[in-house]
């Protein structure tokens, strides 16, 4: 299994707790918050960061950028 930590958009994603990457997170799309979000279930499994993605997630696709 390849391990894809050095591919994530935000360094030391691992490591941040969700307070950090609140902002972070802002700037990204719906499918990169998905490959996270993916990331995060499959190594971190924090509940507070998994919430924060989804949140983002379900916030862009309720309203998409025109």
């Amino acid at each position: 299994m390849v391990d894809n930590t050095d591919r994530l958009l935000i360094p030391d994603f691992d490591q941040l707790p969700a307070s950090d990457l609140r902002n972070r997170i802002r700037s990204l799309t719906a499918a990169q918050l998905q490959q996270l979000l993916d990331h995060e279930t499959r190594h971190g499994g924090r509940s507070q960061v998994l919430e924060l993605l989804q949140a983002r997630i379900a916030l862009l696709e309720a309203h998409p950028a025109p």
